[in-house]
């Protein structure tokens, strides 16, 4: 039993049944224990591999896509790139190279921020980016971000980190699922009275922390004098139905409450939602392959190919394109969500979303 577990179960046994989202949060980010604040959850010798980390094409394509919206801005003398949950600093690294070897002066006029609540991935961000830029300065908050000149989002897995809340459907009605004990285990319960809840599901997800988040995230953007953002991760551009809450430990799935705080806990993004919130006049949603694609990550992997040394290089550089691009892999399981200001109207790798909507 996970220290953090038995502190879970004592604070039910004192205070009575926890929300599903309470759970969810103590076992991501309690301080020390917390699955975030300790350790280094990614790559190989992690509990899973983000994009970032599969493949530097990745981040080098995506800094592309920043500098080619810094020139959709009128290249401005100073902007903002900002990251929300930027793991170890593998993607930043990757796209500021990019996008000092492809246009430099964009690179002078970057100002790098970076959002992360844990102090452990931020020495990792602080040491995988020393160097990298002039000046990086690293947020706990949104809200310690500043907004006032052009600025770029990214967030890549960000949003299943947010805590979730399900509601199990008993005779019409939705009844919220709560964390509790027996014989020092954990499971799941249900609330004794039901909750209004708009769904036609068995069970159905909803996290007030990720709307709350977009919402705060949305007002932010709307008052830069302009902004674009790129937000990815695995999910359905349509409303999710069903619960989808996970746990991965060591690349494996096991229960939610086998290892808290020893596991990654996460759950699939509803991006129609999502929108809902962000405002569907500024934003557009596409399965990564496309957005991929548009962008020219195909093109980068084959001059990466004919650049390769050795056999070994050219499989890896194979088998993560095949992964990112396929549809029965990452390429239609992760969706690109693009967000931009007015003065933006379109962005690139969105072309076919457009061309849909005229």
């Amino acid at each position: 039993m996970t220290a953090l577990k038995e502190h879970i179960i004592r604070h039910i046994e004192e205070n009575g049944p926890m929300s599903l989202a309470d759970y969810m949060g103590m076992c991501l980010y309690t301080e020390d224990e917390g699955y975030y604040m300790h350790g280094m959850p990614f790559g190989k010798d992690g509990d899973f591999i983000t994009a970032p980390e599969l493949t530097p094409l990745f981040g080098e394509m995506l800094g592309l896509w920043v500098a080619a919206t810094w020139q959709q801005m009128g290249a401005p003398e100073s902007f903002c790139l900002v990251e929300f949950g930027p793991g170890r600093g593998t993607l930043y690294t990757d796209m500021l190279r990019a996008i000092g070897k492809a246009l430099p002066q964009c690179l002078n006029a970057l100002e790098g921020h970076l959002v992360d609540i844990s102090p452990n991935l931020r020495q990792h961000q602080q040491t995988t980016l020393q160097g990298a830029l002039p000046t990086i300065k690293w947020h706990s908050s949104i809200a310690d971000v500043p907004f006032n000149k052009p600025t770029i989002v990214i967030g890549n897995e960000l949003l299943d980190a947010f805590p979730v809340e399900q509601y199990e459907q008993v005779d019409g009605k939705y009844y919220q699922r709560l964390v509790t004990t027996e014989n020092d285990t954990l499971k799941l319960t249900r609330a004794d009275e039901p909750t209004e809840v708009e769904s036609l599901a068995e069970v159905t997800e909803q996290s007030p922390a990720m709307e709350n988040f977009l919402a705060e995230l949305r007002d932010h953007l709307e008052r830069a004098p302009q902004a674009a953002a790129l937000l990815i991760d695995y999910g359905s551009e349509k409303a999710i139905a069903g619960e989808t809450l996970q746990a991965l430990r060591k690349h494996n799935y096991e229960g939610i409450f086998d290892t808290p705080g020893q596991a990654d806990l996460t759950w699939h993004i509803p991006f129609k939602r999502v929108c809902d919130i962000l405002g569907d006049t500024h934003s557009v949603v596409t399965d990564m392959a496309l957005f991929l694609t548009e962008i020219g990550y195909n093109i980068r992997a084959e001059q990466a190919l004919r650049a390769a040394r050795t056999p070994e290089e050219k499989e890896h550089i194979e088998a993560t394109t095949h992964r990112l691009i396929d549809p029965n892999q990452m390429g239609a399981h992760f969706k690109v969500l693009g967000w931009c200001s007015d003065n933006l109207k379109q962005l690139q790798g969105f072309q076919h979303c457009y061309a849909d909507s005229e």
